[in-house]
Parts: C-alpha cells; sequence; structure tokens
C-alpha cells in the first residue's frame, strides 16, 4: 500500500505536466494561425457627432455681496442690545446703544456756546453799520470804521467755528446709537451691555446674502473666453446633488503679480432660504460657447506628434490611418472637428500592433 502511494504522486505529476504541455501548444497554434493571418485584436468605439459644451473650470470661496464692518464713533459704555446675531436688518435698523449722557452735555455745551456768539455777532454787526454812518459823516477816523469791520469779521469766524463743534457734538450724540448701514443679516457683534469700547473698535458685522459672489483665478488663454452674463453652474461640498446657476459679474484687465492668473468675479442669487453661506468652497463651470456637430475622442485614439496627428478607423475588418485635426481638450477627452465622419469605427486598444490595411478583429466596443 505505502509502495504504491509514491507512484500515484508520480502518475498526477506527470498527468499535470502533460495537460500544461497540450494548453501551451494550443495557445501557440492560436498564435502562429493569427500571425498568419495577420489578424490584430482592437477595441473601438462608434463616432457620434453632437454639440458639445465649451466650459472653463474655476474654484473660490464664496463671499457676500456687501460686506460692511462697522466700527465705533464714539467712546463710552453701552447700555443696551438692540440685534441678536442672525437678525435680518434693514438700513437704520438700530443694533446697540452707548451711554449718551456726556455726549448731550457736550451738545448743550456747544449750543449755549453758539448763542452767546451769534449775540455777539449781532452787536459786532450793529456796531460796523452805526460807525459807518459815523465815518461818512466824518465824525471817526477811517482807523475806527476799520477795527469795527475787522470785529464782524472776527466774530463772524468765531461763530462759523461754534456751529462746526455743535455739529461735530450733535453727530457724536448720535453716533451713540449704531445702527445698520446696510440691508442684510447681523453676522458678528463682539461687545455686549456693560461693554467699555473706544472710538475705531469693530462692534459689529452685517453681511447681505441675498447674492453672493466668487472671486477666481484663470488663465491668460481661459480669460479670452470669458465674457460678461455668461452662464456659469456652481457645486459645493455643502449640498453635493445640488447645482447653483449663475453669472460673470466682472473679468479682470490685468493679471495678478503673485498668481499671473486673471480675477474673475461671479455673482448668484441667494434669496430662497439663503442656502450658500460665506465661507463655503465651490467649484464653478463657465460656459463659455459651443462646438457643433464636433466629435469627442478620448485621448488614447489619437496618435502623432504635433501637426500630424492621426487616429485608426476600421472598414470591412481591417484598419486605416485618418488624419484628424484636434482643435480643444474638454476633460480627458479630444475635440475633433474635421477628419472624421458619424457612425466610423475608431480604434482605442491595440494600435501599436496596425499597419495600413491589416486585418483586425474587435474584441470590445
Amino acid at each position: 500500500m505505502w509502495i504504491l502511494v509514491p507512484i500515484l504522486i508520480v502518475l498526477l505529476i506527470a498527468l499535470l505536466l502533460a495537460v500544461r504541455l497540450m494548453e501551451r501548444k494550443r495557445l501557440q497554434a492560436l498564435d502562429m494561425s493569427a500571425r498568419q493571418q495577420n489578424i490584430v485584436p482592437i477595441k473601438v468605439i462608434t463616432v457620434q457627432a453632437d454639440d458639445i459644451l465649451r466650459s472653463v473650470r474655476c474654484s473660490g470661496v464664496l463671499q457676500a455681496w456687501q460686506k460692511a464692518v462697522i466700527l465705533a464713533e464714539v467712546s463710552g459704555k453701552v447700555i443696551s442690545i438692540n440685534a441678536r446675531v442672525g437678525d435680518q436688518l434693514e438700513p437704520g435698523s438700530p443694533i446697540l446703544k452707548i451711554d449718551d449722557e456726556m455726549p448731550t452735555y457736550a451738545v448743550e455745551q456747544a449750543e449755549a456756546k453758539m448763542l452767546q456768539l451769534e449775540s455777539n455777532y449781532e452787536i459786532s454787526k450793529r456796531e460796523l453799520e452805526r460807525k459807518k454812518t459815523l465815518y461818512k459823516n466824518k465824525v471817526i477816523s477811517e482807523f475806527e470804521f476799520e477795527i469795527a469791520r475787522a470785529k464782524v469779521k472776527a466774530d463772524q469766524a468765531v461763530l462759523k467755528a461754534a456751529q462746526a463743534s455743535l455739529k461735530l457734538a450733535r453727530r457724536e450724540l448720535r453716533e451713540t446709537l449704531i445702527t445698520s448701514p446696510i440691508q442684510g443679516i447681523l453676522a458678528d457683534r463682539s461687545v455686549d451691555v456693560g461693554s467699555n469700547i473706544i472710538k475705531g473698535i469693530n462692534v459689529a458685522t452685517v453681511v447681505d446674502i441675498n447674492r453672493v459672489k466668487i472671486k477666481a483665478g484663470v488663465s491668460d488663454k481661459e480669460v479670452a473666453e470669458i465674457q460678461l452674463g455668461q452662464r456659469v453652474e456652481v457645486e459645493t461640498d455643502a449640498y453635493p446633488r445640488q447645482i447653483f446657476i449663475g453669472s460673470v459679474y466682472s473679468v479682470g484687465t490685468k493679471a495678478d503679480d503673485s498668481t499671473l492668473s486673471f480675477p474673475v468675479e461671479i455673482v448668484l442669487e441667494n434669496q430662497q432660504a439663503s442656502l450658500l453661506k460665506p465661507g463655503m468652497v465651490a467649484r464653478a463651470t463657465i460656459q463659455t460657447g459651443m462646438y457643433v456637430n464636433a466629435v469627442a475622442l478620448p485621448q488614447e485614439a489619437m496618435l502623432g506628434p504635433d501637426g500630424q496627428h492621426f487616429t485608426w478607423t476600421v472598414n470591412s475588418s481591417k484598419a486605416y490611418k485618418a488624419a484628424i485635426n484636434p482643435i480643444d481638450l474638454i476633460g480627458s477627452d479630444i475635440i475633433i472637428q474635421t477628419g472624421l465622419d458619424p457612425g466610423q469605427q475608431i480604434v482605442i486598444s491595440g494600435q501599436d500592433n496596425l499597419f495600413e490595411g491589416c486585418q483586425v478583429h474587435i474584441i470590445g466596443k
């Protein structure tokens, strides 16, 4: 029994070797037959002419259409808050109130000062009229008359300075109530009741997001294709299944010195639920035109050096070269407008073994 086991193993190995040898000979015979008949296995696609959209792709970050950073115009303590972050505001809507006790006193003092100087000015004018009559009657000298006239001018100058001081005091009093300069949403408020603020500090930010914009950069070749008003399709990571429609709002005429790209501004309406938020990353496709009745081929179908491009076509199971003139690259496809007819079969795999008029066998499409 133990003697039979090695014999059986040897027989099994011999059988496996014989099967592999037979399979190798069969494949060699098939390969030899194909070589003798010069049949090359290939994969093809069928040419289809269509209108192909031209576009420029770019990306950027969404920004508010308008952004108002509000700075305090006066110093003081915040005594009330009139708006919360996220509130919808109109121009003039109150945001917060600063203590106005001292500005009120300043206005009253400036008003009293102006009343006094107005009175002095009126007295000077009447005195000038009186001395003018005396001067004509040669009762007083020319010097005394000139002094009276100079006093009127001096009193008038002091009065104008007081009027300006009153305007400044009233303005500071108005600025104790901080309001929104635009229609929009209160995006940020950096102070609360009791905060002591100084003039020039940032207290609030209001943004208008009924429209949003994208500022992107494009190459010098791409900027030549872009015009105002062109349709733009925008995608965001926040809403991957939704396309937002916008348009080109402005096109820069000077490239950025650091990036050498030309600035393009895109605007989108955002009134429906304000889905788009400033800070979101957006990808834009600017529709710049259309190739009419053109053919799109995968890049692997085009062969040859620049200026001598060709592709392989199939007719009656034979391969033939066809000169083509590529005019654009869109994604991974070459755009062809001349050289091919709809319905032709184009080789996309197996081109390395082809020669003019050789027999081919299509193994896939």
